[in-house]
């Protein structure tokens, strides 16, 4: 996968997050790439950056800025090599943004599996 399809998938990704519900332009695209691609970033690197947002009370709803999200990612992907205990961190992080996403994977999934006449 390309870097242009990585960044795609975080940006589309992450205005999930914020509520917005993916244009048809958008799902296309993603149904030509590997669901297991997708869920993998959507688990390790989006929702890591993105899931404070299902948790404030205050949360951004007009979607999130896409220089922010490649910058945040990055820097999360980046931390989280600089050392053990920093990839630790990072695991914590993921599992705890993983569990409070779930549902929002799930219906993603069930939009990206669904028929391409909806």
């Amino acid at each position: 996968m390309g870097d242009q399809d990585r960044e795609f998938i975080w940006t589309v990704l992450a205005d999930t997050f914020a509520s917005i519900p993916l244009n048809k332009e958008a799902i296309d695209r993603l149904r030509k790439l590997p669901i297991g691609e997708i869920r993998r970033i959507f688990f390790r690197e989006v929702s890591v950056a993105c899931s404070f947002n299902l948790t404030v009370t205050t949360p951004e709803i007009d979607g999130f800025d896409p220089q922010w999200i490649k910058a945040e990612i990055s820097r999360i992907l980046e931390d989280r090599n600089s050392s053990f205990l920093r990839g630790v961190e990072f695991e914590a992080k993921a599992l705890f943004s993983g569990c409070v996403s779930f549902g929002l994977w799930r219906s993603l999934k069930k939009l990206l599996e669904s028929q391409e006449s909806d």
